[in-house]
C-alpha cells in the first residue's frame, strides 16, 4: 500500500509480481466456475437477485 499522491489520507494498493502471476492463473478458473454456476441455473438474473437479497448487498 502506498499513499495517494493527491490525497495522503487515501491509500493505493498495488499487486506484487507474484500477486499478478497468481491473479493471471486464478482469473480463468474463476470465470469457468462462474460460468458453470450460471449455466446450472436457468434464470441467472433471478439467481443474482436472490444472492443480493440473501447477502444484503446493494443493487447495482
Amino acid at each position: 500500500m502506498i499513499a495517494d499522491a493527491h490525497d495522503r489520507r487515501k491509500r493505493r494498493v498495488r499487486l506484487t509480481a507474484a500477486g499478478h502471476a497468481l491473479l493471471k492463473r486464478a482469473y480463468p478458473l474463476w470465470c469457468d466456475a462462474h460460468g458453470a454456476l450460471e449455466r446450472r441455473f436457468a434464470d441467472a438474473p433471478a439467481l443474482r437477485d436472490l444472492l443480493r437479497r440473501v447477502t444484503s448487498l446493494p443493487q447495482t
